[in-house]
């Protein structure tokens, strides 16, 4: 069978395919870095929120024992560690509202 003209201009040289192949390597090792360098940065916000949330706890079990702090400051406290524990849980525990705990 003689091949028709789209199918000649159609057909990858070796080198073409080399080329490609290279150029997709290239292209999956930027990605990977990238989520790579994401994963890290993940893995140092979830740290950050922890501290923040132990010390948040930590404040409000002193104001506990505490007698002449403002109401205001209290509630605030309160408040804080409360949508601390929200955050924890949905994006740290992966809890989401609703789900009950085990």
């Amino acid at each position: 069978m003689s091949e028709t003209i789209d199918e000649k201009d159609n057909k990858m040289t070796e080198q073409q395919y080399i080329e490609m192949s290279n150029h997709l390597k290239e292209t999956y090792d930027k990605i990977s870095e990238k989520l790579f360098r994401s994963e890290i940065k993940i893995i140092d916000l979830k740290k950050d929120l922890i501290t923040v949330y132990g010390l948040v706890r930590t404040i409000d079990n002193i104001l506990d024992n505490l007698y002449e702090v403002p109401h205001v400051v209290v509630v605030l406290v309160e408040c804080l560690r409360s949508h601390l524990s929200d955050v924890m849980d949905k994006e740290l525990f992966n809890i989401k509202e609703g789900d009950e705990y085990v």
